[in-house]
């Protein structure tokens, strides 16, 4: 467990029922020596109060070593999303990643928020006008509202679960405000910098942890490409949609970015973009036109 408070780091390396302890101040070489060091193991690593290169450190856990490490990382963020039967926001959408490796180059990958739907989605669909879900985001009297403007307004996102089980949503919020920001000794809750307070610290905490496969159950690699593969061949609802498992999509749109040499936007996707330069005073994104393909984009 490698933790962070007023500059001063610790690293604790759990295997089995064995706990060892390193302590380093920040900036010290000796605290990524222990990390390298320690990382062949099963490892729950904290960050509170860290600049942009101590959480890199944490990210190169399983580079570290020739072992294929599976992770989970979450983190807290500024207080988007409301209790249930709240009418302010007092938790973030506090997101929740993982992913496992199969074999031949296959694998899950899960990248969501604890909140119905993303601050980034309903500027979405502020951009293209159309309505919002129901029960994705509240209104300044903490009713439900399905207007963008509205949600946006208001910045008071609703667990995902709906309203019967919104509790779901609202309790894994919980959980990694108890296992980022709580055990890290960050700020937490409502008590995180606003987004719309302006420039200045957050004081996030951060949990990431480190697997490997090979202390626990053999053929990891093998049963989980069983696992996907069967849940790929389910027959689907509507054959034009195939059963996918997470990071199919993302597998998909990636390749294609790669094949094509860029990524494509819409018109007004271009102007945006092109005010938006102009007004920083930064270079534009430059157009990329092939023979017989319509004009894109490469960031």
């Amino acid at each position: 467990m490698f933790t962070g408070s007023n500059n001063v780091h610790r690293f604790q390396s759990f295997r089995g029922e064995q706990l060892v302890y390193h302590a380093g101040q920040e900036g010290e070489s000796n605290v990524g020596e222990k990390t390298s060091m320690k990382s062949t193991e099963c490892h729950v690593t904290l960050f509170a109060d860290l600049q942009v290169e101590d959480t890199a450190q944490a990210l190169k856990l399983g580079e570290t070593s020739d072992k294929c490490y599976h992770g989970l990382c979450l983190t807290n963020t500024s207080p988007l999303m409301a209790p249930p039967g709240s009418r302010e926001a007092a938790l973030g959408t506090n997101p929740i990643g993982f992913g496992a490796s199969a074999k031949n180059c296959d694998g899950v990958s899960v990248d969501i928020s604890t909140s119905a739907g993303s601050l980034g989605q309903i500027e979405q669909h502020v951009f293209t006008k159309l309505p919002l879900p129901d029960n994705w985001a509240q209104d300044l009297e903490g009713s439900p509202t399905t207007d963008p403007q509205v949600a946006l307004k208001a910045m008071c996102l609703m667990p995902f679960g709906g309203p019967e089980s919104s509790y779901k949503g609202y309790a894994l919020a919980i959980m990694v405000e108890a296992l980022c920001s709580i055990l890290a000794g960050s700020m937490y809750g409502p008590y995180v910098r606003k987004r719309r307070e302006g420039p200045g610290e957050s004081n996030l905490g951060q949990c990431f942890v480190a697997i490997n496969p090979e202390l626990f159950a053999p053929g990891f690699k093998d049963r989980l490409s069983n696992l996907l593969e069967s849940l790929r061949d389910l027959e689907p609802v509507d054959k034009a949609h195939p059963v996918v498992v997470p990071g199919d999509r993302e597998c998909l749109n990636q390749c294609k970015i790669h094949e094509e040499g860029g990524i494509r936007y819409t018109e007004k996707a271009l102007h945006i973009a092109a005010e938006l330069a102009a007004r920083k005073s930064v270079e534009p994104l430059k157009l990329i036109i092939k023979p017989d393909a319509e004009p894109k984009l490469t960031q």
